[in-house]
């Protein structure tokens, strides 16, 4: 198949889960991918498996809050095959290691959280449409967001209004960007089979009490965010834009269960 046969795919966070199996689609139909991780080596290293099964790809060590560094992703884009008209904006973290609970919520982190999160899916989408916009062709952005950012779960606020704004990031994206021919969606992962989740929920009341509240009674797998992905980066989605879609078992039309206090302390 070759549904994005001649285009370019700069995928942010693509030696994550979600990003490498994204990329890895993308490059089967056809695209040349130029994977941005922060640490170079693990950047380097998801290129060199997509090209080992056949496809075309580069590593880019970037930190996508840093304009300079996300410009030099697109050189490198540029350098290797094209000017990229696809942006899959998968850079996130949950956390930059500090304590994730409110009351305890330095600026450290929460600026980190947010710079990665919200000012990085800015960046990249910004620099990749302007560079669109020169060479005279059309795109497609896409960011992700989480179902966190309409049902968060306890703790980590930064990272879920961070996901919010995402969210809202993308309908401004698409607004804007329409009349140049550059389309903006978003995916709302749900609860998907990832190190980040295992983190975040641990084992035992918390992992049973989310599982009880995705209808199809499982996590994701981040093979099943892969479809969405290249229909959106695709021209099969020609006349969508500002959506953001939710691969998620169900999990935001059944709701959340209700906030849980941290395992230790009173919860005041």
């Amino acid at each position: 198949m070759s549904r994005l046969a001649g285009k370019v795919a700069i995928v942010t966070g693509g030696a994550g889960a979600i990003g490498h199996a994204v990329a890895h689609a993308m490059a089967a139909e056809g695209a040349s991918i130029v994977i941005g991780d922060r640490l170079g080596e693990r950047a380097e290293a998801a290129a060199a498996a997509i090209r080992a099964a056949g496809g075309a790809a580069i590593g880019v060590a970037v930190d996508v809050s840093v304009r300079s560094e996300v410009e030099a992703l697109a050189d490198a884009a540029e350098e290797a095959f094209d000017v990229a008209s696809i942006a899959f904006c998968s850079a996130g973290i949950t956390t930059a290691g500090g304590a994730t609970e409110l009351l305890e919520l330095t600026d450290q982190e929460w600026d980190r959280v947010v710079a990665v999160n919200l000012r990085g899916t800015f960046l990249t989408g910004q620099i990749v449409a302007q560079r669109l916009v020169r060479a005279g062709g059309r795109g497609s952005i896409i960011t992700v967001s989480s179902v966190g950012a309409e049902r968060p779960m306890f703790g980590a606020p930064a990272y879920h209004t961070s996901k919010a704004a995402v969210s809202g990031l993308t309908r401004a994206l698409a607004v804007n960007l329409a009349h140049r021919g550059i389309r903006a969606n978003g995916i709302a992962p749900g609860y998907i089979a990832t190190e980040m989740l295992r983190n975040v929920l641990g084992s035992g009341d918390r992992a049973q009490a989310l599982l009880s509240r995705v209808p199809v009674g499982r996590l994701g797998e981040t093979s099943e965010l892969t479809g969405a992905a290249v229909f959106l980066a695709s021209d099969e989605s020609a006349y969508v834009t500002g959506q953001v879609l939710h691969v998620d078992g169900g999990a935001l039309v059944q709701g959340w269960t209700a906030a849980q206090p941290p395992a230790t302390g009173d919860g005041a």
